[in-house]
């Protein structure tokens, strides 16, 4: 590690919490025994040696866990050993899974939860699959001690007490676990070989240390589903820097230093350079016996686990593709039967025919609701399938098509790139069963109107006989797959790619297919058409006649998130980043920083909803989705009709001033002024909860007036509604509004019902006095198309909106913690994003004009 700091000086690390429970100590478990009630019992005698000490070359130590049968210790009785190695704690009861739950503070330091909310219905696997002992993604040791085996948990360097800080995988692992083989094959009980297992982080490890540096005694290794590249598979994939998913395995390890922080380092070195060519795993160097699975629904390890198989010089290897998910995967009895024959071949030296096991078998998906039947590990002679017909679509943007024959003219369609659902669809059926695999590529023509660089996205999802987007549930679920949580782990949409067009120019073929270096970058020109060639992950689809794809492309990431904690729109997941950007321009403003945000300075705590960039963004997406709303209009007042003639307009409320110039732009000889309560308020029209007497606001508002001039109020109401009984108050999303509106009161700015607003404009003077009343769906649940759109708008409104409005107000006045509130928070946003709740926030727009007289 200290050589990797020695070469780059700008290497970061990120702090982790604490570790608990350091008690070396030898325990003899009988058979029977079991961790928790309804665990998996051990039906061998066996032998557990908690945290035990390993030097390994630098000095530094590292802490293991050690399960072998109690009749390895007798005369002849000696066991192979199988090393699971990872930072992720030494059984299931560490706390990373624990954490990533939205109830974390009630699981943290419970037990024998690794599999409990890490996905919908515990991943499929049932609680007595496993004993509780076995390391997050490894072999159980109740199950492979009675195989004949020991298994080792370490916890890697600088993960739990273990010395050092945690390396990201290179040359440090590959030295690391080296010392742990050689100490492990030494050891009295070990019959001098020892193999690898386990998915993810631990099958990287093993690729890693057997690329970079075997041991004689590492006889065997099972690499179940690896990313074998740091950039192109994890931090930057297409040139795009996606941090989130590593950023949230840092906050749940534990140790007493640090660890390498890859989402700092694609901050710091956004460009594939030497720092990344040392997570680069030069797989072709591997030459072990070596057992890998693959599947398409990890949006992590597909790649890699297809590389590894490909390129790898072995002539010992074998891979199966499956159909489902990697954790469900790696529990099933028969797949472990399999693994043990694997084993036993090569670290027992046991003649079982393993040899003839097929070296690749492919797995293709028939996706829930579909008449094709998923073909579960056939048998093929390499991947992609020999035989298979190459076809080129062309995109026809006239019909939105993909069709075999080339377009008689050139045509174009748009989307909205800074849009969250925004996409365009191209779709194509089969007219017969057809079978997909391989690796698509998708060539565009693309530009950009306003910017200099985009983020391109391409899925293929697969679609049924009348058009509906299919998904493949990656195990056993009780309900329906409409029903399920929207996580990878649990449904995989389709295979996708993606690209940054800056790093077009380091495009380079390899094997056929292009390649991007991702080394250096050229920014397009505005409105310049240029094309982009995107690779996708391999593809492993089954159609029936009538059933065809849908190619998408948008701005936004595609892919459901990993975990379900990855979908929230957490303030706190890029905190440091963001907080640096506000430092300079908070501290010339004085605006108070709070909970991670930054809140108005003047008159401290009478406005409540923050002014930072972030609130900013949300602010311009409102503006339009009020154009939505109201049609294209500004306002629905006289004066807001693009032809009146009108002197003086003044916005109360101008947040980013985006009103006032769409404003100008319509009326170019008025004059028009912003005014706000802060010098960046993201608060757009909507003045609730910063009035504290509505009947002096509109007094004030007649009083300064021109006699014939016109004001208009947009206002929300605060209190989500539901028509049909779908939200209930036993919803967090119902309580949001009510503790909103309690906290409001104790502030002395209560939220007003605004659909009392045209009462109060007549009471002070007003005539003609006008209402309008409007709905934002808080997701696209309804049925017809405009409210379905301004539901796709309002539900990024509102994942913001949630939390934007309410961490003042609740920490403030009610006296919670922002942890609490970001639990809470959590929660309504599953609620928003729910198509089952049918909840919407009612807008009104209330004018009136003051009398000539």
């Amino acid at each position: 590690m200290e050589a990797l700091k020695a070469r780059f000086p700008d290497l970061a690390f990120c702090p982790l919490r604490k570790p608990t429970g350091f008690d070396p100590a030898t325990i003899h478990l009988p058979v029977g025994h079991v961790k928790a009630e309804g665990r998996r019992p051990f039906t061998v005698e066996s032998v557990f040696a908690r945290d035990v000490e390993v030097l390994m070359r630098d000095g530094i130590k590292i802490y293991s866990d050690v399960f072998r049968p109690a009749s390895s210790s007798d005369p002849g009785g000696q066991v192979p050993a199988i090393i699971a190695w990872s930072p992720y704690g030494k059984d299931s009861s560490m706390p990373f899974i624990s954490l990533i739950h939205a109830d974390y503070k009630q699981l943290i330091d419970t037990e024998g939860h690794s599999y409990d909310h890490m996905g919908p219905f515990r991943c499929g696997l049932k609680l007595d699959q496993t004993s509780g002992y076995e390391k997050f993604e490894a072999p159980d040791p109740a199950d492979w001690c009675a195989r004949g085996y020991a298994v080792i948990n370490p916890d890697a360097r600088g993960a739990g007490f273990s010395e050092g800080d945690i390396a990201q995988w290179g040359d440090q692992e590959a030295f690391d676990l080296h010392d742990l083989i050689d100490w492990v094959s030494k050891q009295p009980w070990c019959n001098g070989c020892v193999g690898t297992a386990g998915n993810s982080w631990l099958a990287i490890a093993q690729i890693n240390v057997a690329a970079r540096n075997p041991h004689p005694a590492l006889k065997a290794i099972a690499p179940w589903e690896a990313a074998t590249d740091g950039y192109n598979d994890f931090m930057a994939r297409g040139g795009i820097p996606r941090s989130g998913f590593m950023r949230m395995l840092y906050q749940t390890m534990t140790g007493n230093r640090g660890a390498e922080d890859g989402g700092a380092m694609v901050e710091k070195r956004p460009l594939f350079d030497e720092y990344w060519a040392t997570k680069v795993i030069p797989v072709e160097n591997i030459d072990l016996p070596m057992y890998l699975t693959a599947s398409y629904s990890t949006c992590l390890h597909s790649r890699g686990s297809f590389e590894t198989f490909a390129k790898a010089k072995s002539t010992q290897k074998w891979l199966r593709v499956h159909h489902t998910q990697e954790w469900y995967d790696i529990y099933r009895k028969k797949n472990n039967d399999e693994l043990q024959k694997f084993f036993d071949r090569y670290c027992k030296g046991i003649s079982n025919d393993w040899e003839q096991t097929p070296r690749l078998r492919l797995s293709l998906l028939g996706f829930d609701g579909s008449p094709a039947k998923t073909i579960v590990e056939r048998a093929e002679a390499a991947f992609p399938v020999p035989g298979t017909e190459y076809r080129k679509f062309f995109l026809d943007a006239t019909n939105l098509s993909l069709s075999l024959e080339k377009p008689a003219a050139e045509s174009s369609t748009s989307y909205e790139a800074h849009h969250m659902t925004d996409c365009t669809d191209f779709s194509v059926r089969f007219h017969e069963y057809t079978e997909v695999s391989g690796y698509p590529v998708v060539k565009l023509w693309m530009s950009c109107d306003e910017h200099d660089d985009m983020d391109v996205n391409i899925q293929i999802r697969k679609i049924d006989a009348n058009g509906k987007l299919l998904t493949s549930l990656n195990y056993p679920c009780p309900v329906p797959a409409e029903e399920v949580a929207n996580t990878n782990v649990a449904k995989f949409l389709g295979c996708d790619g993606m690209l940054r067009a800056s790093h077009r120019v380091s495009k380079e073929i390899v094997d056929g297919l292009p390649r991007y270096k991702h080394n250096r970058l050229e920014k397009i020109s505005p409105g310049t058409i240029i094309d982009l060639e995107i690779p996708l992950w391999p593809i492993g689809m089954v159609f029936e006649s009538g059933e065809g794809i849908v190619l998408r492309v948008a701005g936004h990431e595609l892919r459901l998130p990993e975990l379900e904690v990855l979908e929230d729109h957490d303030s706190g997941h890029d905190e440091e980043v963001e907080s640096s950007t506000q430092s300079i321009s908070s501290s010339i403003l004085q605006y108070r920083q709070e909970n991670g945000r930054t809140y108005h300075g003047y008159k401290d705590g009478k406005y409540n909803v923050p002014n930072d960039e972030e609130e900013n963004e949300r602010l311009d997406l409102q503006h339009a989705l009020f154009l939505r709303t109201f049609d294209d209009r500004l306002g629905f007042a006289p004066p807001c009709k693009p032809e009146a003639k009108v002197q003086h307009v003044l916005d109360v409320g101008t947040g980013t001033g985006i009103w006032v110039m769409d404003y100008a732009d319509d009326h170019p000889s008025a004059e028009v002024i912003g005014v706000d309560l802060s010098p960046i308020q993201p608060s757009f029209r909507m003045m609730n909860s910063s009035v504290a007497d509505w009947e002096s606001y509109a007094t004030k508002i007649f009083e300064n007036l021109e006699p014939g001039g016109y004001a208009e109020l947009q206002e929300i109401d605060v209190f989500t509604k539901s028509d049909d009984g779908t939200l209930t108050p036993q919803h967090n999303l119902w309580q949001w509004a009510q503790l909103l509106y309690d906290a409001s009161v104790k502030l002395g700015r209560p939220y007003f019902d605004p659909s009392n607003i045209k009462d109060v404009l007549t009471k002070v003077g007003f005539e003609d006095v006008t209402e309008a009343k409007f709905k934002w769906p808080s997701n696209r649940w309804p049925k017809d198309k405009k409210h379905k759109e301004l539901g796709v708008w309002n539900n990024e409104n509102a994942n913001f909106f949630l939390e934007a409005v309410a961490i003042a107000p609740l920490t403030r006045a009610l006296g919670w913690s922002r942890e609490e509130v970001t639990v809470f928070i959590a929660q309504a946003r599953k609620e928003v994003n729910d198509p089952r709740i049918h909840a919407y926030w009612p807008i009104i727009s209330v004018y009136g004009r003051k009398p000539v007289k």
